[in-house]
């Protein structure tokens, strides 16, 4: 049927270009996307503390810390400043190896970085070119390594671009690393591998804080101090002059709650909640309006009060305002995001805390120091990414979608075929992709549907990044179980991919049966019998172990006797239960039919004299074949022999006279051939010379031969002598010399012909000489979607006689078409409008026509139209057909009446349903053919 809707269907999008785009830019991107693996991100959340630093847009690093303790960073690696054990940039958060808790503040150098731990001890990692780490050594270290003297007694920790200080419990600065500017303080210009005491500060301060090569601290009187690099000013005592020992700022002895450093410039909050600003202005950094240096402190335009939080970069400047907004001035200008809690400004880069935990950043990002998994800079704050768990599972080798509904053997989600009490079992493996752990959060792990299905083998949780872990699948089908559909599903933390879903399948096979004997019975007989173990076979298969049929068995059978034989022949035989799904395993015997060996001349001792003087003439008869045997003259007693297969077993027997020649006349019933003499050698001759007792055989050979035609699959062929049907055996015994033929090979619908096999030719036909074995057989439609379930009923459509899915030939979508189930699709097909006159040109008939005939006297139709994502307008049923059922007058086009159209859910799809019943010989049915209900009819989609 070409019943359809008609939507317009598009597939491609179009992007008005105005510009044209670089081609740097475009291999850039090619590049990128080549070389950089795609994972799930999601933002960073549960931060309390961040710090950026750097020494240019392509050379910084930002760092925060999570609820736990934990330290997280990312951005520039060059040295191992991140602490992740390695030396490359990372474009999101990777964990500081060690540090996953304990630590309660962090701060970032040019290219190293130190953390406080809990316990008041403080560790570095990075650059080390100049002593920065403290451990007494130039090694750069890309993990953390403790510095030596402060493993305890630390509060507080602030770093340069190549110098380290901390705040001890008692009030002390001590610093550490490049000191060519006096930046230590300690009234030397040496570098320093270990840390050594600040001149005039071992008591009495409250916070520290360090800029490119100078260094600052607050004291308990709320005063500044400041020594190392001043060509810019950035000490504030008025001067251009570098201290190797701490100075105050020009009027900032008191009245200060928290300083700021950033490259060459220096900020303090007032405890009236202003920023003053000095030393380098070359971007307007310090904030009064100008680009002049300043040495000694000024107040910063409109920021006089309501700052509760400052943070100083290379070349620029920001504050946090009371209602949890930013502002920033200097390179790059100014910004403004509310909801902040805390602000950290590297050398061409900014980020925020959020009151939600969240991290925002902006700025250049040519080394990933924003974390948002690019390198690309922003001029507006993004969300800092983290690298969500993904998941990947993946069977025999080859990954499987999460949520695939299409079984196949490759990727082990087929589990084939397989007779119950020999369960199969398939092995899986669930990936971690990326650099996070994946959690496996159910309980139990990996859960199964379908009866027969159960997971032997939990995978173990969790899985660590780049590693997998395995689970294992088994499938032992009950009793009639036939095709079985499950689902496995996977509960995990990934954030788009929970539960990770996928389908399997499986198909019980009758149990193989046991106890096969053969057992030879006669020279032409051998009997076979076995024990039937299974409940849902529906016959047996009995086979020579070419394969060729000998017979196939009603259901439930234990025996069968193999007539016809050869004498002294050994047979094999194979045994195979058989129902509509498969087969089960094969079973073999052999057995050997009895001698044919002639008996030896009989003697007077063996034959008895009718008279003292007659001697004795017998005959019996053998063979697979009927018929007589005739004497020509009477014996002693008056009788001829007349001998036939109703004395097979007991012979026949007449004495004549001495010297009597006798001739044997042997003649075979309809249907039988005499095959020649056995016994005697006279009896060869026909003509018997009676000189002594005489035995003959006479053999007869059946010209009547069984055939066996089985039809594989859903089809039937009807010939000129007998019909078969779908997945069936049939047998008839013919004439020697017959041929036979099937002219009508009809694949029902939705399944094709495959072919002929055994001993038929190619077309079908045979000329009957012996026993004979043909097979015709109808495949699944590899063009339609025999493996699918159009009805959404959990069984596949080709194996159902009342439901048929079907590829339309015009737009290659598909149909379902599904009837009551005591009712038979007979035939199916589709075919365009344009063969039928006078249809609505008003109207789009997107799939043409759908005709049916249905073996059935009433029923309801379901029609299913796939792949429709919504109704945009009402649609219709039109058929074509006599109005006034029978009254070929009234053939044209109609409305049918009582037409219901829904929309149901198949999985994620959406799928148009048509329902209206049918009744043989109403209207609708286009014949008056009883039992049958020919249909055409068409839906189409109003104007």
């Amino acid at each position: 049927m070409k019943s359809s809707h008609s939507l317009s269907l598009f597939n491609g999008r179009r992007f008005p270009f105005t510009k044209p785009i670089p081609w740097q830019l475009f291999l850039t991107a090619c590049l990128y996307f080549l070389t950089v693996p795609t994972f799930a991100l999601t933002p960073l959340t549960g931060v309390t503390q961040i710090w950026s630093q750097g020494k240019g847009s392509q050379s910084s690093h930002s760092c925060a810390i999570l609820s736990g303790g934990g330290v997280k960073c990312w951005g520039w690696n060059n040295s191992g400043q991140l602490g992740d054990g390695s030396t490359t940039d990372r474009l999101t958060p990777v964990d500081v190896s060690g540090l996953t808790s304990g630590v309660t503040a962090i701060a970032l150098g040019w290219n190293h970085s130190c953390a406080l731990t809990s316990g008041g001890g403080v560790k570095c990692w990075g650059d080390n070119g100049k002593g920065q780490l403290g451990d007494d050594s130039t090694t750069n270290g890309n993990t953390p390594v403790d510095v030596i003297g402060l493993t305890s007694g630390v509060t507080a920790i602030a770093l340069g671009w190549n110098h380290s200080c901390a705040l001890t419990s008692g009030g002390g600065v001590k610093c550490w690393g490049w000191n060519s500017s006096g930046e230590l303080g300690d009234g030397t210009a040496t570098q320093r591998l270990t840390a050594v005491d600040v001149s005039g500060l071992t008591s009495g301060v409250t916070a520290i804080a360090l800029g490119g090569y100078h260094s600052c601290a607050l004291t308990s009187g709320g005063g500044v101090k400041c020594w190392g690099y001043n060509g810019n000013g950035g000490l504030g005592d008025g001067s251009m002059t570098s201290k190797y020992t701490p100075v105050d700022v020009s009027s900032l002895t008191s009245g200060v709650d928290a300083i700021a450093l950033g490259k060459a410039h220096t900020c303090a909050l007032t405890s009236g909640g202003g920023i003053k600003c000095w030393g380098y202005n070359d971007m307007g950094q310090l904030g009064d309006g100008s680009t002049t240096d300043k040495y000694t402190p000024v107040d910063v335009s409109g920021l006089t009060s309501g700052v509760t939080a400052i943070a100083l970069g290379g070349h620029h400047s920001c504050a946090m305002t009371s209602g949890g907004g930013v502002k920033c001035w200097g390179a790059n200008g100014s910004g403004l995001i509310s909801g902040v809690t805390a602000i950290a400004l590297g050398f061409g880069h900014s980020c925020a805390l959020t009151s939600g935990g969240g991290v925002k950043c902006w700025g250049g990002g040519g080394s990933g120091q924003l974390g948002n998994n690019t390198t690309t800079e922003s001029l507006t704050p993004v969300d800092v990414l983290m690298l969500a768990p993904e998941i990947n599972v993946v069977g025999n080798a080859v990954s499987i979608v999460d949520g695939d509904i299409t079984p196949s053997i490759t990727d082990n989600t087929d589990f084939g075929s397989t007779p119950v009490g020999t369960p199969v079992q398939k092995t899986f493996t669930i990936q971690k992709l990326g650099e996070l752990a994946l959690n496996l959060t159910g309980t139990p792990i990996v859960t199964v549907t379908g009866t027969g299905f159960s997971v032997t083998v939990q995978p173990t949780t969790p899985v660590a990044a780049t590693g997998s872990t395995t689970f294992t699948i088994e499938f032992a089908p009950t009793a009639g179980s036939g095709v079985v559909n499950g689902t496995v599903s996977i509960a995990n933390d990934d954030n788009d991919e929970n539960p990770y879903d996928f389908a399997i399948s499986g198909t019980g096979l009758p149990a193989t049966p046991s106890g096969l004997t053969a057992t030879p019975v006669s020279t032409t007989q051998i009997d076979l019998s076995w024990t039937d173990n299974s409940a849902d076979e529906t016959g047996f298969k009995i086979e020579s172990p070419a394969g060729t049929l000998i017979t196939t068995t009603a259901a439930n059978a234990i025996s069968y006797s193999h007539t016809g034989l050869t004498c002294n022949t050994t047979y094999t035989y194979r045994l195979t239960a058989i129902s509509k799904y498969g087969n089960s395993a094969t079973v073999t015997t052999s057995a050997t039919t009895g001698s044919c060996t002639a008996p030896p001349p009989v003697t007077d001792t063996d034959l008895t004299p009718y008279q003292e003087t007659g001697l004795a003439v017998r005959v019996t008869i053998d063979g697979s074949g009927q018929g007589q045997v005739l004497s020509s003259v009477p014996g002693v007693d008056g009788k001829s022999i007349e001998c036939s297969s109703a004395n097979q077993s007991t012979g026949c027997q007449v004495n004549f006279a001495p010297a009597t020649t006798v001739t044997l006349t042997p003649i075979p019933a309809e249907g039988s051939t005499f095959s020649g003499w056995g016994g005697h050698p006279d009896c060869q001759k026909e003509s018997l010379f009676i000189t002594g007792g005489v035995s003959c055989i006479a053999y007869f050979r059946t010209l009547i031969h069984p055939i066996t035609l089985t039809v594989k699959g859903r089809g039937k062929v009807k010939g000129s002598h007998f019909d078969c049907q779908s997945d069936t055996t049939c047998t008839a015994n013919y004439l020697e010399g017959t041929k036979l033929s099937w002219p009508v090979v009809r694949p029902r619908p939705s399944w094709i012909f495959g072919g002929w096999s055994g001993d038929c030719d190619s077309q079908g036909t045979v000329t009957i000489t012996k026993t004979t074995q043909c097979q015709v057989t109808f495949l699944d439609d590899p063009n339609i979607p025999n493996d699918r379930d159009g009805n959404g009923d959990g069984l596949k459509d080709a194996y159902q006689d009342n439901v048929v899915s079907l590829r339309d030939e015009f737009t290659g979508d598909y149909l379902t078409l599904e009837v009551d189930k005591n009712c038979v699709i007979e035939d199916m097909y589709t075919d365009l409008l344009d063969v039928l006159p006078n249809y609505d040109q008003n109207r789009q008939y997107a799939q043409g026509l759908l005709y049916f005939d249905i073996v059935c006297a009433k029923t309801t139709v379901s029609l299913y139209l796939h792949r429709i994502n919504k109704i945009l307008r009402p649609f219709t049923l039109q058929k074509y057909g006599p109005t006034v059922p029978g009254d070929v007058n009234t053939v044209g086009w109609y409305t049918f009446p009582n037409v219901t159209f829904d929309v149901v859910k198949m999985g994620t799809q959406s799928v148009l349903r048509t329902r209206y019943e049918l009744v043989d010989g109403q209207l609708g049915d286009n014949t008056g053919v009883d039992g049958h209900i020919i249909d055409p009819a068409v839906v189409t989609e109003g104007e």
